[in-house]
C-alpha cells in the first residue's frame, strides 16, 4: 500500500468518510525549493478543498514547514495540511503551536480549521498513559548517561543494551512519549537526542523510575558460585563510598537466573548467608568490575529511610551527574 492509499485509509478510519487524495496541478507554480520538499496533492474534506504537502525528507523543522505552509495557502487560497510518514512527540507540540494542520497516517491527526484533534489516538495511546519507566526504557535511558556523547541510533542502543531492536523501538517511543529524549530522522534512519542536560536527565529518571529489585531471597554460603554474579545492595555501596561492608555478601542476579536456579533444586533460606536481589534488568550491564552500576544501584536504594544511606547514595553519585 503506497502513501496515497495509506493517508485515504487512515482518513476514511478516523472520520468515517470516503476520500479520494488526487495530485495538484500545476505544481511548477511554487518555488523549486518547496517542489524539492514536497509532492503537491488536493482533496476535498468534510466539503473543504485542501492541498496536501507530503514530505519528502522529514528533514524541516516545524517552524520551517509553517512558513511552507503559508506559502502555498496564500498562493491558493485554500488550507494546507502537511502530512509525513512519523513526527515526535516534541515537534508535534511544536507543530500545533505554530497552528499547522498535520496527518501522520495510521497515528495522528490535528487539523485545526475543521476542529479535528486526534493526537497519537491508534499507535501511542497505551505509551502516554505509562507513569513509570519499563525495565528496557530505563535500560536505555542508562546507557545514554554511560555513553559518551548526546546523540544515539537504536541499532547502538541494542547493541549496548542487549534488548532487541523491536524492543528498542518500544521503549524509545515510551521515553519519548515522556518527553525524556527527541527523536528525528537523518535520511531513513531514526536520530536519538538528549534534549536536556544529564544532570536534569537523572533527576528526571530517579522520579519515574522503579527500583530494578523484583524479589530478595537468602540462599546458603555453599549453594552459588559469588564470583559469577556482580555485588549489589549496601555491599557495592561500601564500594563506592565510605559506608560500613555488610556481614553477608549481596549479589544481583537476573530473573531469568534465578529461575534456573531453581530449576537446579536450589532453594532460598530463611536465614542464609547470601543475600541475593532478584533483578529486572540485568545487573552486569555498565557494570563496575564486579559490582553493579552505581546509577542501577541509586534506583535499587533510593527508597531506603534510613538517612545513613540517603547520605550515602548522595556521596556515591557526586560527580556522576555533572558530566
Amino acid at each position: 500500500m503506497n502513501r496515497i492509499e495509506l493517508l485515504e485509509k487512515y482518513i476514511a478510519t478516523a472520520l468515517c468518510i470516503e476520500v479520494h487524495v488526487t495530485p495538484l496541478p500545476d505544481v511548477k507554480q511554487f518555488p523549486f525549493f518547496l517542489q524539492g520538499a514536497y509532492q503537491f496533492y488536493q482533496i476535498i474534506l468534510l466539503g473543504q478543498r485542501c492541498t496536501i504537502l507530503i514530505d519528502k525528507d522529514a528533514e524541516n523543522s516545524p517552524a520551517a514547514i509553517s512558513k511552507h505552509i503559508d506559502i502555498v495557502r496564500q498562493q491558493l487560497g485554500m488550507p494546507c495540511i502537511y502530512v509525513c510518514d512519523a513526527v515526535t512527540a516534541y515537534n508535534r507540540e511544536r507543530l500545533i503551536s505554530h497552528r499547522v494542520a498535520f496527518i501522520v497516517p495510521g497515528n495522528q491527526m490535528f487539523l485545526p480549521f475543521l476542529g479535528v484533534d486526534l493526537r497519537e489516538y491508534f499507535l501511542k495511546k497505551r505509551i502516554e498513559i505509562v507513569e513509570k519507566l519499563s525495565p528496557a526504557a530505563l535500560t536505555t535511558l542508562i546507557y545514554m548517561m554511560v555513553a559518551v556523547g548526546n546523540e544515539f541510533r537504536p541499532a547502538e542502543l541494542a547493541q549496548g543494551t542487549g534488548y532487541t531492536t523491536m524492543s528498542i523501538s518500544r521503549a524509545v517511543d515510551e521515553i519519548e512519549a515522556m518527553g525524556l529524549i527527541v527523536s528525528e530522522r537523518s535520511g531513513r534512519e531514526r536520530l536519538l537526542r538528549i534534549g536536556m542536560d544529564k544532570k536534569d536527565l537523572w533527576r528526571k529518571i530517579t522520579a519515574l523510575a522503579q527500583s530494578p529489585v523484583k524479589q530478595r531471597v537468602f540462599l546458603r554460603a555453599d549453594a552459588i558460585d559469588l564470583s559469577k554474579y556482580r555485588r549489589a545492595g549496601n555491599d557495592a555501596l561500601a564500594h563506592f563510598s565510605s559506608i560500613n561492608k555488610p556481614n553477608q555478601p549481596i549479589i544481583a542476579i537476573t530473573t531469568e537466573e534465578w529461575r534456573a536456579l531453581k530449576q537446579q533444586g536450589i532453594k532460598p533460606v530463611e536465614f542464609g548467608e547470601i543475600e541475593v536481589e532478584v533483578w529486572q534488568i540485568n545487573p552486569r550491564l555498565f557494570a563496575d568490575e564486579q559490582f553493579v552500576n552505581r546509577y542501577f544501584l541509586y534506583l535499587s536504594l533510593k527508597d531506603n529511610k534510613d538517612e545513613r544511606i540517603e547520605m550515602t547514595l548522595e556521596e556515591m553519585m557526586a560527580g556522576l551527574t555533572h558530566d
